[in-house]
């Protein structure tokens, strides 16, 4: 697999976590590509029509995008437990805690 990622990018950075914490790093080769609303990446369109990354492109299938999405995906294919539970009260704490991380801004 391959991820389409920027330094800068917070969802960028959720979804190379998110790699690492379901153990799929090593099977992930990422590859940094700049973007702003002032810089188009024609790479990052060609993947994703909004041209935002995360990107993640998956061999024999279309890529995804999104750093949700992407998180999701990942949680299917690592082969051990899900670390967003399938379902039950359990699943909605980890997913309310997502949002309440996702949330956060550093204070400059």
């Amino acid at each position: 697999m391959i991820l389409y990622y920027q330094t800068h990018s917070p969802f960028a950075r959720k979804a190379l976590v998110f790699a690492h914490e379901a153990g799929l790093a090593d099977r992930l080769e990422v590859i940094h590509h700049e973007t702003s609303p002032t810089l188009r990446n024609d790479r990052v369109y060609a993947e994703n029509p909004l041209g935002k990354v995360p990107v993640l492109l998956r061999a024999d299938a279309a890529p995804i995008f999104d750093s949700d999405v992407i998180c999701a995906y990942l949680d299917t294919v690592h082969g051990g437990r899900r670390l967003v539970p399938e379902d039950g009260e359990s699943r909605w704490q980890a997913l309310t805690l997502q949002s309440v991380a996702q949330g956060l801004r550093r204070r400059e």
